[in-house]
């Protein structure tokens, strides 16, 4: 199946119509196996110059409508709506989202259970401009419902239609809403989220008694996961307590209340991911409950305690080790001698990793500490004072399929470039400054990234290049948080190649591979995502700011964009790429508000 890719890769490269080729008789079983392990680049062409291709995808690309943004979904709708007669597009669509800002569109709404009729899972709000009951009838087949809310549910939902079929509600009540009555109704529920507000004031809208929690496991026998927001405890836990093996993920924010940590001791007998968020009003010590429910946490794998953690390393000290399934670790080096014991406890289990740490004084002992975790494929390292090397990480956890760095400065070291690290597949960088090398070295020894990521700092007001050449890069992330102007060069198949080969030395330095060439900005001063620009645009903000002071040269750059490495007080960033599925460029973000 490999070699089958790999031809019809240098096929279009060469501008071969793939009609014309023997995969026009594959059978459509091969056709999706290979459209599967091809970049998204290829499946649009494919899709419309070759019959067999067109209806091999044809149900792949339409079996799942999924888009927050309301524009996009329109665009789809319309696309089904104004199909061929002979082909009913929306007769392929299974699984529906439709997203939350889609209300004022109740034509297109009343249109979907009929251009859609064999959507088997649901997603929607409550639209309010639709009698919801009569709605969700509409459609027939669906067996699964999920219904993501932010207000308070209505008392007008079809409890008759949704009992058996729903199964993820989010809702955000207030305090005259009946919320538990409601969900007794709807056992089949899997996914539950209260969103309870402080904007119906403190101690009302988020309490929640022991008596309360039973009654919703005792209503939701197949809950695996449950968030609650703003949840005040109060009272004390029950005699006994009924176990529930079906949660799974926990996500609380709690804000007062005693005793809980022996109850979900008691009550989460096969928790597996745990996010705990404690807003302690007043002076709450919450050590007592942590100690109780870490005890009992065999089965945990992922725990996440923002802001506290003196609480997330009494929780991992007091779970069980030998007996723990603990994947991940989030660890702040304030003791590099607990550290090492932790992860020396773990280490087995331990797959997911995250470092931060002020000095680089103890950085060689925490790389020698993470070579003992056998499975480790993700790691998170943050020394945002030092000055680190990408290649010395990669060479000496040569398994990683995830890394992600922030530093002061990122380079590489010419002595530790003799290894190829085939697994990596994802890396993001963030420093004041990222070495242009860093860019060569994994265009080399990292040939598989599918995801590139870089992020410079407000330190960084250089020009920069990113050059990563390698076929199977699918999307690149690029932010620079001062003032710029983004140059971005993107290959063919056949022009990669030969680029690359050139960059070796392969090829004579005179022979030139132009690419495709576009140039992009940030509109006004606020880092907003770059937008595109015509060379034209560029060239006339060059005459402006005085480059050379002559025409001539300013309709060069237009012709042949050769620009200068600072061009009216902005930093020029180049980019040298395949074609990529996913480009995203922030530029000027030091005065952003996210």
């Amino acid at each position: 199946m490999t070699k089958d890719v790999e031809q019809l890769d240098v096929m279009l490269a060469n501008d071969i119509n793939p009609s014309r080729t023997k995969g026009n008789y594959f059978p459509p079983e091969v056709l999706k196996n290979i459209a599967d392990r091809l970049p998204y680049k290829y499946i649009c062409p494919l899709f419309h110059v070759c019959r067999s291709w067109n209806g091999a995808l044809t149900q792949e690309l339409y079996e799942t409508v999924h888009t927050y943004s309301p524009e996009r979904f329109k665009l789809i709708v319309y696309a089904i709506l104004h199909s061929a007669e002979d082909r009913h597009l929306g007769h392929y669509v299974r699984k529906l989202y439709i997203p939350h800002d889609f209300n004022k569109h109740t034509d297109l709404l009343l249109d979907l259970p009929n251009l859609c009729p064999y959507v088997t899972e649901l997603s929607l709000p409550l639209l309010e401009n639709l009698d919801m009951p009569f709605y969700l009838r509409k459609w027939k087949d669906v067996s699964r419902v999920c219904i993501l809310n932010f207000l308070q549910p209505p008392l007008t939902l079809p409890m008759d239609y949704l009992r058996e079929r729903l199964r993820k509600l989010s809702i955000s009540p207030s305090p005259q809403t009946d919320w538990i009555t409601l969900i007794s109704k709807l056992p089949c529920i899997e996914e539950l989220c209260i969103r309870f507000s402080s904007y119906y004031g403190w101690g009302t809208s988020g309490n929640i008694t022991f008596y309360q929690w039973e009654e919703i496991h005792k209503c939701l026998p197949r809950l695996h996961c449950l968030a609650m927001t703003f949840v005040n405890v109060e009272g004390e836990p029950p005699a006994y307590v009924i176990p529930c093996d079906s949660l799974r993920e926990l996500n609380l924010m709690l804000q007062t209340g005693h005793h809980w940590g022996q109850y979900f001791a008691r009550k989460y007998t096969q928790l597996e991911k745990l996010y705990l968020t404690l807003k302690a009003r007043g002076t709450g010590d919450y050590t007592s409950d942590i100690v109780d429910f870490a005890r009992s946490c065999r089965t945990l794998q992922h725990l996440r305690l923002p802001d506290r953690p003196d609480y997330y390393r009494l929780f991992i000290d007091t779970i069980p080790r030998g007996q723990s399934q603990l994947k991940c670790i989030d660890a702040r080096l304030q003791d590099q001698t607990w550290f090492s014991a932790t992860i020396d406890g773990f280490n087995r289990t331990l797959s997911e990793i995250s470092v931060k740490a002020e000095s680089r004084s103890i950085f060689n002992r925490v790389m020698e500490t993470l070579k003992a975790c056998p499975i480790l494929v993700d790691l998170d390292l943050q020394y945002p004072h030092a000055q680190l090397n990408v290649d010395y990480v990669l060479t000496r956890l040569g398994g990683l399929k995830r890394l992600s760095l922030r530093a002061d400065k990122l380079k590489v070291d010419e002595k530790h470039n003799k290894y190829t690290h085939h697994l990596l597949q994802d890396i993001s960088l963030s420093a004041n400054d990222i070495a242009d090398s860093v860019y060569e070295y994994l265009s080399v020894h990292c040939s598989r990234l599918s995801s590139l990521k870089c992020v410079y700092a407000k330190g960084c007001t250089r020009a920069c290049t990113i050059n990563y050449l390698s076929a199977g890069l699918k999307s690149v992330h690029v932010e620079y948080w001062n003032r710029c102007i983004f140059k971005v060069t993107r290959f063919s198949e056949e022009e990669r190649i030969s680029e690359h080969r050139r960059r070796q030395g392969d090829l004579s330095n005179m022979e030139t591979i132009k690419g495709f060439t576009t140039w992009y900005r940030t509109r006004h001063e606020l880092g907003r995502i770059a937008e595109r620009v015509e060379p034209e645009v560029i060239g006339l903000e060059l005459r402006k700011s005085g480059y050379n002071g002559r025409e001539e040269e300013a309709q060069r750059v237009r012709e042949s964009p050769e620009m200068p490495r600072i061009a009216c007080g902005r930093a020029i960033i180049s980019i040298n790429c395949s074609f990529v599925d996913k480009l995203t460029l922030y530029g000027n973000r030091t005065h952003w508000r996210a």
